[in-house]
């Protein structure tokens, strides 16, 4: 059938297309992604879609209104990612602290004994950062998708959001609860 080998064709060359631009994002072995290069490659797709690719012209309406979502489908799995690396170590953090009595100094403290190894950032692969504010308080966090260091400020909320997962600026933070206050969350 013709049309199924239309189908089939237009399938290879998104496929095709897909594989050339993100290959290199998505078969990271270090955990790890650099959103300049998720926004690079988006910027790639949406010009092979538009002009250099004959076949997926009458698809650039479509295309313009899907391909928006995957930097941000990439964005919220790094988030998660990250939100689920916090929590290993606020529970690491939190061992050291009923054993020792004060937080640590810094995050290397909690190994071998309490995490086996480092969690490291899933923006561009460098260790999550600490910073120990007070006897009992820590601040822990991502340098988030922006890729810069905020010094653990988080990003601003997106009207109508309760998380800051969809925000581009700012750091990912998660600090640690004051004596009495409920236990340590995303922020």
């Amino acid at each position: 059938d013709h049309d199924a080998a239309r189908v089939a064709d237009l399938v290879a060359e998104y496929n095709r297309l897909f594989r050339s631009v993100f290959g290199a994002v998505t078969q990271s072995k270090e955990r790890w992604i650099d959103p300049g290069v998720i926004e690079s490659a988006m910027q790639t797709v949406e010009k092979e879609i538009r002009w250099g690719v004959p076949s997926l012209w009458h698809h650039r309406i479509l295309s313009a209104m899907l391909l928006p979502a995957l930097p941000a489908a990439y964005r919220r799995a790094a988030y998660a990612q990250v939100v689920a690396d916090q929590a290993i170590l606020a529970c690491a953090l939190e061992r050291y602290r009923l054993a020792h009595g004060s937080y640590p100094e810094a995050l290397g403290a909690l190994r071998p004994q309490f995490v086996t190894e480092e969690r490291r950032d899933v923006i561009k692969g460098e260790p999550l950062r600490y910073r120990r504010v007070a006897e009992n308080e820590y601040l822990l966090y991502s340098i988030g998708w922006n890729g810069q260091d905020d010094g653990g400020v988080p990003g601003a909320r997106e009207k109508g959001r309760s998380e800051v997962k969809s925000s581009k600026d700012g750091d990912w933070v998660w600090r640690s609860p004051a004596d009495g206050a409920p236990p340590a969350t995303p922020r």
